[in-house]
């Protein structure tokens, strides 16, 4: 098959005799015209259909199906119907000619063939061709822009009446609101009053504020208030927003809450509301707040100290007991006491009931079990690289507990046989807020085949609930001593009836 990669116009020959074909080929991509070639009217019929050309020259005589039937098929196709076709062939009957243009055939070249008139006839249809594209480009292109002038006046009409609907929606909105409304000129003179801001102000009817100025409505004092300080922000920024102090008609006052909005070519718009009830409401609020917290640290101090108590108590019964591995567990359950009083009495002593700060937190832990069991005297060290994270007492505390446990399991095994150690401690919050805590430690490790998740130790049995409380992971790893880290996120408060 002959093929020519040349750009478009684009000509295909479908012709059956190769001689047609070296006579054509030449001839018609020297003019510079891209060629492509099919001999069957099957296969012409399906690469139309691919790769649509812009000219078909056609031999009547083709094996199969001929090139009446395939001209036929083409123009019954609306997407092949307008490609012109040229039919080649040596019959001289007219009535050839005739069925030919009767299914659509724009011309007609006679065989053998004369290179002047095969030039011609395909420069002028495809010439014609372009020209139909360019006129239908043209007319559908007019067609589009009268269509959208049409639909652009529709829409301007439609949204004129619109407009005036929702013109007189919004007068009707601002006559029923419950805030006061008002416009004023640019020398400041009322030119519009609703009736709310007729009530608001004591005035009966519009006519006793149009025309006047706003210093009416205030006091001497409010009104160099405003002129001194609210006037120069409202030029600088367009809009003003706060409180103010108001008089009545009757020389009452009240508190109100305006906005001041400036308006180019008119003047200014003016919003305001009696905020008095809800200023007595707020410092009702306060004041009930502010007893609610007092509460809140009161109960947090005695949980407290009642914690400390009942840690004080098992010092005690252990005083009375000689089984070494009871005054053990006496002493780790004081250690764990001491974790949760911890974070009452840091919500006590903090400005925000809501929260506890790990940093501060976790530091007087980590110090009061280096107190409990003499760190000093063993020659083991601390180093400590705390954020200030914030967390919830739900989350405090299951998270202080296991610190505690797993500190209390260096204290007590990571150091045996040795004359001394360090362990470290550090808390960070990624982007995230995802939480990730590390403890580890130079001291001699677990045994080999240590699992932590399959241990009988009920401290860390306690860690591995407390990690499921917090919907957190740990892990262990030995890399020249113990290593766990903790990562979790802040747990949702979760309200108690």
């Amino acid at each position: 098959m002959y093929a020519n990669l040349s750009n478009q116009p684009t000509i295909l020959i479908v012709d059956d005799h190769p001689t047609n074909l070296e006579i054509l080929y030449p001839i018609l991509s020297k003019a510079g015209w891209g060629v492509r070639v099919e001999v069957e009217g099957l296969q012409a019929l399906h690469q139309v259909h691919q790769n649509p050309p812009d000219l078909i020259l056609l031999d009547i005589m083709l094996p199969g199906l001929d090139g009446f039937n395939v001209c036929q098929q083409l123009k019954a196709d609306a997407k092949t119907a307008d490609i012109p076709v040229i039919f080649m062939t040596a019959l001289t009957d007219t009535a050839d000619k005739l069925k030919g243009f009767s299914l659509g055939a724009v011309d007609y070249i006679t065989k053998p063939f004369q290179q002047e008139e095969v030039l011609a006839r395909v420069k002028l249809h495809l010439e014609s061709q372009h020209m139909a594209k360019l006129l239908h480009s043209q007319n559908t292109q007019l067609q589009r822009l009268m269509l959208e002038l049409e639909t652009r006046v529709e829409e301007r009409t439609r949204a004129l009446k619109e407009s005036e609907a929702q013109l007189q929606q919004q007068l009707a909105a601002i006559e029923s609101a419950i805030d006061g409304i008002a416009i004023l000129d640019v020398q400041q003179h009322y030119i519009y009053v609703n009736q709310s801001h007729l009530s608001l102000f004591g005035y009966q009817q519009a006519q006793d504020l149009l025309g006047k100025t706003w210093h009416c409505l205030y006091s001497p004092q409010e009104v160099k208030r405003f002129q001194t300080y609210i006037f120069p922000q409202l030029t600088e920024c367009g809009h003003w927003q706060g409180e103010a102090i108001a008089q009545r008609q009757d020389g009452t006052v009240f508190e109100e809450e305006v906005s001041l909005t400036l308006i180019e070519g008119i003047g200014m718009i003016c919003v305001c509301r009696d905020i008095s009830d809800r200023k007595r409401a707020e410092v009702a609020l306060q004041q009930s707040l502010h007893e609610k917290e007092l509460l809140l640290k009161e109960i947090h101090h005695r949980v407290k100290n009642n914690l400390l108590v009942v840690s004080s108590l098992l010092e005690l019964q252990a005083e009375h007991i000689s089984d070494l591995k009871a005054i053990q567990g006496f002493e780790d359950s004081q250690n764990r006491i001491r974790s949760m009083a911890l974070v009452h009495e840091k919500l006590y002593k903090s400005k925000n009931l809501a929260s506890v700060n790990m940093k501060e937190y976790l530091t007087e832990l980590v110090e009061y079990l280096c107190n409990a069991f003499d760190a000093q005297h063993r020659n083991i060290e601390m180093e400590l690289d705390l954020s200030p994270i914030f967390l919830n007492i739900e989350t405090v505390t299951p998270c202080g507990l296991i610190v505690s446990e797993i500190v209390s399991n260096i204290f007590k095994h990571a150091f045996l046989g040795k004359s001394g150690g360090k362990f470290w401690l550090s808390a960070h919050q990624n982007d995230e807020k995802v939480i990730d805590i590390m403890v580890r430690d130079n001291g001699v490790g677990f045994p080999d085949g240590f699992n932590l998740h399959s241990s009988d130790s009920l401290g860390l049995n306690l860690i591995i609930l407390l990690t499921k409380q917090l919907r957190g992971k740990i892990q262990y790893r030995y890399e020249g001593g113990s290593l766990f880290q903790l990562v979790f996120q802040e747990l949702k408060y979760k309200g108690r009836l």
